[in-house]
């Protein structure tokens, strides 16, 4: 199953954003998708591979700052979320309901 990640770099070039795509590039058949925005200077990537792989390659062009909030936390951290409202329910016998919004956890 393909994931999105979203990921900050810091570009000022066409020069920039073709070392990313270079570094991505050779991940192969591993990446669907690849949309680079010099302006917003950022890198989205639609993959089967999981994000911590797609920052190690990224890191290569001495060009990235972090991995945005929104899908880590929805890829990495949605097992841990699910287990607190699962408590939550069973200890106090009630339904939890979330929404998850870019950067935010809504409870």
């Amino acid at each position: 199953m393909a994931n999105t990640y979203t990921f900050e770099l810091n570009m000022t070039c066409d020069g920039c954003a073709n070392a990313a795509r270079k570094v991505l590039s050779k991940l192969g058949d591993d990446i669907s998708d690849v949309q680079i925005s010099i302006q917003d200077q950022r890198v989205v990537v639609t993959t089967t591979l999981p994000a911590d792989s797609i920052l190690a390659v990224l890191q290569k062009t001495g060009l990235s700052r972090f991995l945005l909030l929104y899908s880590t936390v929805l890829y990495l951290y949605y097992p841990v979320l699910f287990n607190y409202i699962s408590v939550l329910e069973e200890e106090n016998r009630i339904f939890v309901q979330f929404i998850i919004v870019p950067s935010k956890v809504l409870i």
